[in-house]
């Protein structure tokens, strides 16, 4: 009898040393896991602790951006009274068909990239994307342009 109780209470300890084996093993995978997800979101944290150390200066540079586009609006509604007033105004009864138009939009939008500095493309880029610049330009002259047909057509009839 003693033999049994002997091998009954080894078969316990047996069977709680496998489930002590297996909790270990599942602490150590989370642990494992826990780890790499701290790596991996480092960058994270490190991104997330320079934009609350800097968020006077991003808000600062936002603003300056925001005021480059409304320069940048400015320049453009300039930049087109001055060609229209060269190059349109002085014809009598001109209509302003779609080949006339798409000329204006490209000379316009020509002259307006050739004027901007490097510091306020710098500037503007913290907004915009400094590859699609001239196409937001394009449809900010193509919008002025609309308008100044719509109104040249419908006055010189």
């Amino acid at each position: 009898m003693k033999d049994f109780s002997t091998n009954v209470l080894a078969y316990k300890e047996f069977i709680l040393f496998i489930i002590l084996l297996v909790i270990l093993f599942i602490c150590i995978t989370i642990l494992i896991i826990i780890v790499n997800r701290l790596r991996s979101t480092k960058g994270i944290v490190d991104k997330f602790l320079f934009y609350q150390s800097s968020n006077i200066l991003l808000t600062k540079d936002y603003k300056d951006s925001i005021l480059a586009l409304e320069y940048l609006d400015k320049m453009i509604e300039e930049v087109f009274i001055d060609y229209c007033i060269l190059n349109v105004e002085h014809h009598e009864n001109v209509t302003l068909n779609g080949t006339f138009q798409d000329k204006i939009i490209k000379d316009v939008t020509k002259e307006i990239i050739n004027s901007i500095s490097p510091t306020m493309l710098a500037i503007i880029g913290m907004t915009l994307d400094p590859d699609k610049l001239t196409e937001y330009i394009s449809k900010k002259v193509l919008i002025r342009v609309s308008n100044y047909a719509i109104s040249k057509n419908t006055t010189d009839r």
